[in-house]
């Protein structure tokens, strides 16, 4: 398999709508991350955390299908998918489905199935930089350190 190369880019996802899948600790901390910059965000789990809804005020506790992602057989009003359930299948199967509606996706169970990655954020001296660990969370807050000591 080809190994995946990502694009360091910024979005702007003021008012764009964004569906998380998953309603656990990942999934709060990519949601928070989401709200921070500005997305409408609609979370679907069996069970959702009390700290997601009470920062999340469009939520639907219940299992995941696929109609919960699409309008019609080909379209979605989704702009950005996050995959945060504990089942790699389940994320795998919400991947494959935003693949084909040509949506961004990332699957918090995997390095390589998504996508769209998150990336750590330094706010520095009036810049932005954004940091990846290439799927390794950790690493890419070892580097942000090592950045700040500069």
């Amino acid at each position: 398999m080809v190994e995946k190369k990502y694009l360091p880019i910024f979005l702007n996802l003021n008012g764009k709508e964004c569906l998380v899948i998953g309603g656990g600790k990942i999934a709060k901390r990519k949601i928070q991350t989401l709200i921070e910059y500005g997305a409408n965000i609609t979370v679907v789990s069996k069970v959702i955390s009390d700290e997601i809804k009470s920062i999340c005020s469009n939520y639907v506790e219940k299992e995941f299908e696929k109609s919960d992602i699409l309008l019609s057989p080909a379209t979605t009003k989704y702009f950005f998918i996050v995959a945060a359930t504990s089942s790699k299948e389940t994320n795998l199967q919400i991947v494959e489905i935003a693949e084909k509606l040509n949506v961004l996706v990332n699957n918090i169970t995997s390095k390589e199935e998504m996508n769209a990655r998150f990336c750590t954020v330094l706010e520095i001296d009036g810049g932005v930089v954004g940091i990846s660990g290439k799927g390794n969370p950790t690493k890419a807050l070892e580097i942000k350190e090592k950045i700040k000591k500069i």
